[in-house]
């Protein structure tokens, strides 16, 4: 009689865990699990009195965001840039900017341009869905004492 109740539990609670197990495994599959699934589409932290809003990234490795001048004076924007590590977040276009940029406090502007792996080689892109990180700059002339400074972001996009 003992084995008997021992193998109908076993057999009851053998089912249960089983089910649990297939129900985990299908889980897995269909990747409920995985953070990259649940990254947010963008996300930008800029410094040095900017706000990065409106990030967005072409499987061709083009990136456009908006930079808001949150600082205590008006700019002026000499260059942005954008690299995979903050060495390589070089001011690209630097002195070849399509037009000068006058920023008055609270005003924006939106950039786009390619990033850079290396001083000589530009970001190529990659697979839609895949997470980019880097980092953007902006150098810019404070247009009440002249003084000209340099500010990082870090940028977390995901490419479309």
């Amino acid at each position: 009689m003992k084995l008997q109740s021992a193998m109908e539990y076993l057999t009851t609670y053998g089912w249960a865990v089983l089910l649990i197990m297939i129900v985990i495994g299908v889980l897995f599959f269909l990747g409920v699990f995985n953070t990259a699934n649940y990254q947010a589409s963008a996300e930008c932290a800029m410094g040095g009195g900017f706000s990065c809003t409106n990030v967005s990234m072409a499987a061709n490795g083009l990136i456009t965001y908006t930079i808001t001048d949150n600082t205590a004076d008006p700019v002026n924007v000499i260059g942005f840039g954008c690299g995979t590590n903050q060495s390589n977040a070089m001011l690209q276009y630097k002195n070849s900017l399509p037009q000068q940029y006058y920023l008055p406090v609270g005003d924006n502007v939106t950039t786009s341009m390619q990033c850079l792996v290396s001083p000589t080689t530009a970001f190529q892109g990659g697979q839609v869905g895949d997470v980019f990180s880097g980092y953007v700059s902006i150098e810019y002339e404070d247009d009440v004492t002249s003084s000209i400074s340099l500010a990082y972001g870090r940028v977390s996009v995901k490419i479309t």
